[in-house]
């Protein structure tokens, strides 16, 4: 197989960019989603934003993240990238002496004075008041809050879990199993300490998750209509939070 998985360096040249080309392509024809940025942001300007937080993004809360990115070993391109985010319970057993949990996944840490460097770099990829650039955040906080809402109860009911918090193929490169190589990575990881695994996914999505035993416990659905040209189209955007059983529990 040509594509392999890689940890992340966020100090090798074009890692940044790769991975917010990466992030934006891979979505950039989901109509709800492009309609969360300013009207006439066009792709490329949205990926230059998206590069400038890359660096700082990925190291911030090392300790609680894990990310991966898949390569092409024929073009040496980075076509898909993952984060998932371990429950407190893992990340309080490395803080106290114990092992790093899933180690190869997590990112490269970099010295203070690249640290300093990235939060630089950050600012440009930020508007004037310190808010993710070419974003409509009246658009964002209506379809974001309720979201908010419903995973918090999610987890109430649910305790620890292993996150999927993002996970994106380029369009080039999708539909060859790479969505999949990145996923039971993580899986195998939930299976090995019994945890279930959430996610929060998307109708393009959905049939990936299912296939991999994730089941919908919840789906919600927003129509953003009004903030959308005279109002008139209907517009809803439709988000499935998805759980997975560890294998031992589901076929207990």
């Amino acid at each position: 197989m040509p594509f392999t998985i890689h940890p992340i360096n966020p100090t090798v040249d074009g890692t940044a960019l790769a991975i917010a080309t990466v992030m934006v392509s891979s979505r950039w024809s989901d109509i709800h989603w492009r309609n969360l940025f300013e009207p006439g942001t066009t792709e490329n300007e949205a990926i230059h934003a998206n590069a400038a937080r890359v660096p700082w993004n990925l190291i911030s809360y090392r300790d609680a993240k894990r990310e991966q990115i898949v390569v092409d070993e024929a073009t040496g391109e980075i076509v898909a990238y993952c984060r998932w985010v371990l429950p407190d319970s893992l990340v309080a057993a490395e803080v106290t002496g114990g092992a790093t949990v899933w180690w190869e996944a997590q990112v490269k840490e970099v010295d203070e004075e690249q640290k300093k460097a990235y939060e630089v770099l950050r600012k440009g990829g930020l508007d004037e008041q310190g808010r993710i650039k070419y974003i409509r955040h009246d658009l964002l906080n209506d379809r974001s809050i309720p979201l908010e809402q419903e995973d918090t109860q999610i987890r109430d009911e649910q305790g620890e879990m292993l996150d999927l918090d993002y996970l994106s193929t380029k369009p080039s490169a999708q539909r060859q199993g790479i969505g999949s190589m990145l996923l039971e990575k993580g899986l195998d990881i939930a299976d090995e300490y019994g945890l279930k695994t959430f996610v929060t996914a998307s109708p393009i999505g959905l049939s990936l998750y299912l296939k991999h035993g994730f089941e919908v416990v919840r789906t919600m659905r927003r129509d953003y209509s009004r903030f959308i040209g005279d109002g008139t189209d209907e517009l809803v955007s439709v988000d499935h939070f998805m759980i997975r059983q560890p294998r031992d529990m589901a076929g207990a």
